[in-house]
């Protein structure tokens, strides 16, 4: 099978097993009543201006605001595992790095 997929110029293989995998997850999720497997939050501009408005806090955000926001997920929404992708240009603060940390592990 590797040798089929790595040689699989009309990508059959592929497709195949994207089709599998497709059906299993659609399958799964009608079967059982877990939740989603992932989700994607976006702060987008309007997120950005209520935090503005409510904290007084601009763009970007100090890491506080991070670990507030990861706590309800966490907490409130109860997911396992988050991946993020933040923009912190200023300088690192301890207290911020610390917060997060004790998040991740």
């Amino acid at each position: 099978l590797l040798m089929v997929q790595q040689y699989d110029p009309l990508r059959l293989y592929s497709g195949w097993q994207n089709r599998v995998w497709n059906t299993y997850q659609q399958w799964g999720v009608e079967v059982t009543d877990r939740k989603p497997l992932a989700f994607v939050v976006q702060i987008d501009g309007p997120s950005i201006n209520e935090v503005r408005k409510m904290y007084g806090e601009d763009w970007p955000w100090p890491r506080q605001r991070y670990v507030e926001l990861l706590k309800i997920l966490f907490e409130d929404y109860h997911v396992n595992v988050v991946g993020m992708d933040m923009f912190m240009p200023y300088v690192r603060d301890a207290e911020g790095n610390d917060a997060l940390l004790a998040l991740a592990q």
